[in-house]
Formats: C-alpha cells, sequence, structure tokens
C-alpha cells in the first residue's frame, strides 16, 4: 500500500540533497559470528514483506509526491573490518548516498571483526530512527526462525497522527552553538563514546550542560524528537511517525549539577509534550505540501550557509532520547547483540545533533555536528562536557 510523502518527509528529502546521506543508522555491536550474505538476505527478505516500507520508493511530483512499493531488494554489504565503530573515519560507506527515486532507500552493512557488527541504514526521508529499528527488529527476528510482525499496512502519514490542531510558529535563527567558531563545508561528522550513566533525566542534563557552555547570553533552543507512535498505538509503521518539541533553555538557568534546575526543565518538556508541541511541529511541516523540493534544497542550503557564517541557528541543538535498548531482538543465528547506537543523520544548518541510548555497558552518546565547527578537537571536547553530565 503506498502513502502520500509528508511535510516532515519533504523536509528531509531536501535535507538529504543538502548533505548526504541524511540518514537514520543503527549500529548493532555483539559478539559470535554474523549470519551469512545469504542467511541475512532471506531474513531481509522476510521483514521486507511484512515491512513493505522497507521497498518503498518516491514517485510522482509535486502534492502527488509518494511513496509506494517498487523499490529493489534491499542489500546486504559486507566490508572489511577496520572500523572502530567510534567516529566515521575508516567508513566511507557510511556517507553513501541512498536513492529515494530508484531506491534502495535502505540497506543493511555487515562488519566482520572481533566485534562484529551489523549496520541498519534507511534515508531519513523514508523512515525515522524507530522505524528504522522496527525494520531491524524484524530481520532478526527472521534470523531466529520468528514470524515477523507486520507494519506499514494502512498508510499512516506523521500528519494522519498529529490529526487538527495548532501550528507551530516559525522561529528565528538566534540560537547560540555549543561548539565555537564559524565554517562553510556543508558536510558533518561524528563522534561516539559509551559512558556511565542512569540516562535519568538525561535530556534535562544533557540541555542544560549545552546551554552552560554557548559563549553567548543569548537563549538556547533544544529540539527534542518526540515518538508520536505513543499516540497512535494501533498505527504499526517504519515511516515518520516523529514530530519535535523545542524546548527553550533560558542563559544563566543552574548548571546541570543543580537537580533544582534539571528537574524545572525536565517538566516543562513533559509539558509542552503534553499540549501537543510535536504535534504541532508536525501540521507547520505540512503547509510545505505545495513548495517543490527543488527549491526547498536551495533556500536550505543557502540558510545552511547563513548559519555556519554568522554562527547563529534555529536550535542549538537535537537531543534524540532513545532510552534503554532491548538487546535480545537484536539479536539472532549466530550473533549476539551487545550493544546498539545510533549514529545521528547530521545537518550542516543544525550546529549539534546528540543521540543517546542505554544498554548493559551504561549509556551511548553519539554526536554529530558540521565539520568546520567539530575540528580541532571541538567535538570532542564537547562530548567531555556531556560525558560529565550523565
Amino acid at each position: 500500500m503506498s502513502r502520500p510523502v509528508s511535510g516532515v518527509e519533504r523536509l528531509w528529502l531536501a535535507a538529504a540533497r543538502i548533505a548526504a546521506p541524511f540518514a537514520n543508522q543503527i549500529v548493532v555491536e555483539g559478539e559470535g559470528t554474523l549470519p551469512s550474505d545469504e542467511a541475512l538476505a532471506l531474513a531481509i527478505a522476510a521483514a521486507s514483506t511484512a515491512m513493505p516500507g522497507a521497498r518503498y520508493r518516491l514517485t510522482g511530483f509535486g502534492r502527488g509526491l509518494r511513496w509506494a512499493p517498487g523499490a529493489p531488494p534491499v542489500p546486504v554489504l559486507r566490508v572489511e573490518p577496520r572500523w572502530d565503530a567510534r567516529s566515521d573515519a575508516g567508513a566511507p560507506w557510511l556517507r553513501e548516498p541512498l536513492d529515494p527515486r530508484r531506491g534502495p532507500a535502505v540497506a543493511v552493512v555487515a562488519v566482520p571483526g572481533d566485534t562484529p557488527r551489523l549496520v541498519f541504514r534507511s534515508l531519513h526521508a523514508l523512515m525515522d530512527g524507530r522505524g528504522t529499528e522496527l525494520f531491524a527488529r524484524g530481520v532478526f527476528a527472521a534470523l531466529r526462525g520468528e514470524n515477523v510482525v507486520p507494519a506499514d499496512g494502512d498508510g499512516t502519514t506523521d500528519l494522519d497522527v498529529a490529526g487538527p490542531g495548532a501550528v507551530e510558529p516559525v522561529v528565528a535563527a538566534s540560537c547560540p552553538s555549543a561548539l565555537p567558531g564559524t565554517g562553510k563545508a556543508l558536510a558533518v561528522t561524528w563522534r561516539r563514546r559509551t559512558v556511565a550513566g542512569s540516562g535519568r533525566r538525561i535530556v534535562a542534563r544533557l540541555a542544560l550542560a549545552l546551554a552552560a557552555r554557548t559563549d553567548s547570553p543569548a537563549a538556547c533552543r533544544i529540539d527534542v524528537p518526540v515518538d508520536l507512535r505513543a499516540f497512535a498505538p494501533d498505527h504499526a509503521s517504519t515511516g515518520n511517525l516523529t514530530g519535535i518539541v523545542r524546548l527553550p533553555v533560558a542563559a544563566g538557568l543552574a548548571p546541570w549539577a543543580e537537580p533544582a534546575g534539571v528537574d524545572a526543565l525536565s517538566a516543562e518538556l513533559r509539558h509542552r509534550i503534553g499540549r501537543g508541541d510535536a504535534q504541532a511541529f508536525v501540521r507547520r511541516a505540512a503547509e510545505l505540501g505545495s513548495t517543490p523540493i527543488a527549491l526547498m534544497t536551495s533556500v536550505g542550503r543557502t540558510r545552511a550557509q547563513q548559519r555556519l557564517q554568522s554562527g547563529r541557528y534555529e536550535t542549538t541543538a537535537t537531543i534524540s532520547n532513545l532510552g534503554r535498548v532491548e538487546l535480545a531482538g537484536l539479536s539472532g543465528g549466530p550473533f549476539q547483540a551487545r550493544s546498539a547506537f545510533w549514529i545521528p543523520p547530521g545537518n550542516p544548518g543544525l550546529p549539534l545533533f546528540v543521540t543517546v541510548s542505554g544498554g548493559p555497558a551504561g549509556l551511548e552518546l553519539a554526536a554529530s555536528a558540521p565539520v568546520d565547527l567539530a575540528a580541532d578537537g571541538r567535538l570532542d571536547s564537547l562530548l567531555d562536557v556531556l560525558e560529565a553530565a550523565c
């Protein structure tokens, strides 16, 4: 069953043109051995049958853009084990674009070695992070010989879940970055840390740490993705069912170590989720339904360059909390998962994107940033600050 391309997905299509791949990339690390390419291909085929969104491709034009069946099978790429999964160094295949028109817009990468890894990649315009995880869990279910739970059967979009209501107001590019300096390059890089921490009120603690790091009295704004599936439990979808809450963090707030400041910001985030801010973001994006992707790309590229050169952005950072990862569902065949993390998609017009998730080894922190802002150890230094906040 096909479905229309939503406003949020149009934004992500433009983002992928500005700085490819703009993809969700979930890395599952484990022990044992990786399944064979043949076993993976069979499991991927079973998951793709139950979740046809994995083989959608872009059709139509203008308001008639749709995701429809017809993409080639999801491929498996087996690469040399020269990657430590701590950064993008040694993994050029992570930067490979995913083609929305011809497809496939989903891929699986097998990385053998002392720590075997499976990487599930999806074009963000087609899937969100939770949707990609749902597909990955389907593949592992097939590897375990289990039936894959179906999804994507009703053509649900984020706007269907959001329903009618208020539209988020346009925000100004007035926020400082926690990474000093400016830049020109429209490329991003990332780093990862595994740190001790409970994950309790983690978004508030990281947000306050970032605000304290900025060198400006201007207020910060932190974007927090919210999975709208919680509001639509009857809709199983691999698509983009994620809204965004924009959380203001005023200059001069207590530092992250102050419990009162953490509690107050956590309460404000819950309040904004409860009043429907994430859905309001989706409704505003829906107003882009008649805007050509080429025009959105041109405007987005220009704005990204302006933001990098001025050091002022619509948001200080995005912080995506994926919670504690259930690893049994990401194991199958001869492979047993021991950790998993999300590589932030990254965008040159966004100074920082942080993902955080929990596992047996502690918290997995990954942060992406434009290459000019990350250079000279600045992103590593910022991760030191975030690690301390955990």
